[in-house]
């Protein structure tokens, strides 16, 4: 089960770099004063869900953060590597060419949906009580801990939560799923 972690959270780093920055485009400011104080500064990932499976970057071997800049432009890095894209503010969304975040608070979430993947991200600055991951975990989320020390109730539970067809878009081989199946049938 922690090859399932592993995938979901390289697959979520690959799909925020294209997602986001689809399209980089040139820096001249676009944002307001207000909104520019508002944003400016550095939003690390928190908290990761896929499939109703949550998992922070750190237990993914993720390092993901969006650095906000006053003049509207925004650097994002994924372990290490840097894109830079434009942002706007309207009302309590962020637009970065293109795609929509949520702000909610101190608290900032992406969803998104790579080829059938649904994917929610959530960001906070570092320090602020929006940084907490367990807040956004739902009742009957999946946890790392919980996928790292599978139980017959894990594997339903898992089963539950990812189609058939999202199994394969997780990595998960067929003798993977056959074994999933098997635990889940244990009593």
């Amino acid at each position: 089960m922690k090859k399932l972690t592993k995938i979901l959270s390289l697959l979520v780093a690959a799909s925020m770099t294209v997602m986001l920055f689809a399209s980089c485009g040139g820096a001249k400011k676009s944002v307001s004063d207000e909104d520019a104080k508002l944003m400016a500064g550095r939003w690390n990932a928190v908290l990761c869900r896929v499939y109703g499976i949550v998992f922070t970057p750190d237990q993914g071997g993720q390092d993901m953060v969006l650095d906000f800049r006053e003049d509207g432009t925004l650097d994002m890095t994924v372990n290490g590597s840097k894109s830079t894209s434009t942002w706007k503010k309207n009302g309590d969304t962020i637009t970065a060419d293109g795609t929509a975040m949520k702000l909610s608070g101190e608290a900032l979430r992406l969803d998104i949906d790579e080829d059938g993947l649904p994917m929610t991200m959530y960001f906070a600055k570092p320090g602020s009580a929006a940084a907490e991951p367990k807040q956004y975990i739902e009742n009957g989320d999946l946890t790392y801990e919980d996928l790292s020390d599978p139980t017959p109730e894990t594997a339903r539970r898992l089963l539950e939560k990812v189609p058939e067809e999202g199994m394969a878009k997780l990595g998960l081989d067929a003798p993977t799923v056959e074994m999933i199946k098997r635990l889940a049938a244990m009593k």
